[in-house]
């Protein structure tokens, strides 16, 4: 986001962002479902590693203004299906539920919304479907996150999961050692939002995530993620993904407080998303970090 960009505009874009944890590819009717397509469903699923150039698991925003942006996709989703309707519960505490046909599945009803705790915003999915084979996911999103100012629409074209299976590998390697905020290659990188008390509604003030973090690891399933403030915080690992465990946590010696923090590392970049709340000056504000990227210091 430009210096130059309206900070009202910056609703859309937290929003757009968290909303994008699920998404849709034309899955055309495969017939009617066999017993032989039941163990490919259930479980969880992450996005792979967002890239920007290939427009894989990007999302796309555009609003009414005329504000656009690209958003890179990244967290999990458990399937869980029962005959032909398949139920999805997602790590932004969204259920959607579908109509499953062979080896995809439809949104159904075709239009559904939810409200996210995590921002405090609701948004409509006006169409999902989703393919499986195998491993491998693939999906395309068309929904409307509900903004003050209007409607923005968001479309994921390209999105792509892979199942999270239980193996001998160890899922933290890729995320140890150093890392630095960098958007010197990506633009739009690292936009951080800032709502404080007394500020008007739906108007946050935008920034630009900075420093780094430094990654070790606790199990094979598990990292510690120290800030540059020297701030510890304790992440959960399954696949490429890792998500704040305990769900919420707060360093003392900062007053910072983080309810949600995502990260998908190929080992060469880490795609981070979180949110929580932070002292600027003496007032405690809410900061949500739309489009993290790490790159190794």
């Amino acid at each position: 986001m430009s210096a130059g960009t309206p900070a009202r505009r910056c609703g859309a874009v937290v929003a757009a962002l968290l909303t994008a944890v699920v998404g849709c590819h034309r899955a055309g009717d495969a017939g009617a479902s066999s017993p032989h397509d039941e163990p490919a469903w259930n479980g969880t699923w992450n996005y792979t590693q967002p890239d920007i150039a290939a427009d894989r698991d990007v999302g796309h925003l555009s609003c009414p203004d005329g504000f656009a942006l690209v958003l890179p996709q990244l967290g999990w989703a458990r399937f869980a299906q029962s005959g032909r309707r398949l139920v999805v519960e997602t790590d932004q505490g969204c259920r959607w539920t579908f109509t499953r046909r062979g080896l995809g599945a439809a949104l159904d009803p075709p239009a559904q919304t939810c409200f996210n705790q995590v921002i405090g915003s609701s948004y409509t999915l006006t169409r999902w479907d989703i393919a499986v084979a195998g491993t491998d996911e693939t999906e395309t999103i068309v929904g409307n996150s509900h903004q003050p100012g209007g409607d923005c629409m968001f479309t994921l074209p390209a999105g792509r999961r892979t199942r999270v299976t239980e193996s001998d590998a160890d899922d933290a390697a890729a995320f140890l050692g150093a890392w630095s905020f960098d958007a010197t290659d990506a633009p739009g990188a690292n936009l951080q939002q800032v709502v404080c008390p007394g500020d008007a509604p739906g108007v946050l003030r935008p920034g630009v995530a900075t420093g780094g973090v430094t990654i070790t690891q606790l199990s094979s399933r598990a990292i510690r993620v120290v800030t540059d403030d020297g701030c510890p915080w304790t992440l959960a690992v399954a696949g490429n993904t890792a998500e704040l465990d305990p769900p919420q946590q707060t360093c003392p010696a900062s007053q910072r407080t983080r309810r949600f923090w995502a990260m998908a590392s190929d080992g060469q970049r880490i795609a981070t998303v979180a949110s929580g709340a932070e002292r600027v000056g003496d007032a405690p504000c809410d900061v949500v970090l739309a489009t993290g990227r790490l790159v190794p210091r």
